[in-house]
């Protein structure tokens, strides 16, 4: 086997600076993965942090403790879940989560004002996150879905609040208000995870990672996040349509520009018609890889 290319790449990787504005967008990921206690992706993020250079060593020790935590904590959790027949890390935090919610009433009514009450992006996402645990109330889909359909909310939580009916078996179409729009969604053919989206949502971030992965891995690790988000972010709507049912030479106007849009977010280094080499983006091509860059950065904007 020719491990030439891995090799390269996690050189490569070693000599990769992080610039401010990258290392504060792995900063919120970060606290995210860890108030959704997805430990596994923490620690992987972690590691990649900590094999890029930073000229902030508090940070970095900052990360190195971190990461011991969670190697210990998960080492801990392996333990006992394997002394109680490998339970797996979504079992437990369900099993915590309904304990809590029998242990005291109000748990279930506070996860539910967050969704009603004027609180943040986070604030929602991990209470939908934690509502999908919930064996009760038994209409508690309905509630949901319910709320989904009253009134405007951020296209993410809308997007997390579709997976979370299919998760809990609702077999509906939900209609969903974004903008001037009304947005008729199946809730069961929401995807779950990435590989349940169309190949070609898939392909755009694919594409990306294959010229990024050598020559710049941190610019390839931040536009693979950014995608998945903006993919949520227009789940549903005209946009996404378009997407999905690009061709191949469309798939790569697509990712010349959420390439452009990663390179403008993280370094600020305008450089398009480089950029758009990389992909065989011609002449011909322009104007579209100009609207649909023009969509990203506003989506980007939005989150």
């Amino acid at each position: 086997m020719d491990n030439s290319r891995g090799n390269t790449s996690a050189r490569n990787r070693e000599n990769v600076v992080l610039l401010p504005k990258t290392k504060e967008y792995y900063q919120v990921q970060l606290t995210r993965l860890l108030e959704k206690e997805a430990y596994v992706q923490a620690q992987e993020l972690l590691r990649f942090l900590l094999s890029c250079q930073t000229e902030d060593e508090a940070d970095r020790g900052e990360w190195e403790s971190l990461l011991q935590w969670l190697d210990d904590h998960l080492e801990s959790m392996s333990t006992v879940e394997a002394e109680d027949e490998a339970v797996s890390e979504a079992e437990l935090t369900s099993q915590y989560l309904n304990e809590k919610a029998a242990r005291d009433e109000r748990f279930v009514r506070q996860l539910l004002g967050a969704l009603y009450d004027d609180s943040g992006l986070e604030q929602k996402l991990l209470a939908l996150e934690q509502l999908t645990h919930l064996k009760s109330p038994e209409n508690l889909s309905e509630i949901v879905a319910n709320w989904l359909e009253a009134q405007p909310q951020h296209p993410l939580v809308q997007f997390k609040a579709l997976q979370l009916l299919k998760q809990r078996g609702l077999d509906r179409e939900v209609h969903i208000k974004r903008g001037d729009s009304v947005l008729h969604c199946s809730v069961q053919e929401t995807p779950l995870s990435q590989e349940e989206f169309p190949q070609a949502v898939n392909e755009v971030a694919n594409r990306v990672r294959e010229v990024c992965e050598v020559m710049n891995p941190s610019l390839a690790y931040f536009a693979e996040q950014a995608w998945s988000q903006f993919v949520a972010a227009v789940y549903g709507g005209s946009m996404y349509e378009q997407l999905r049912n690009a061709a191949d030479e469309d798939i790569s106007v697509w990712a010349a520009a959420l390439h452009q849009a990663a390179v403008n977010a993280m370094a600020g280094d305008a450089r398009p018609v480089e950029v758009r080499s990389y992909y065989d983006v011609n002449e011909q091509k322009v104007f579209q890889w100009e609207q649909v860059y023009r969509a990203i950065i506003e989506t980007f904007h939005a989150l």
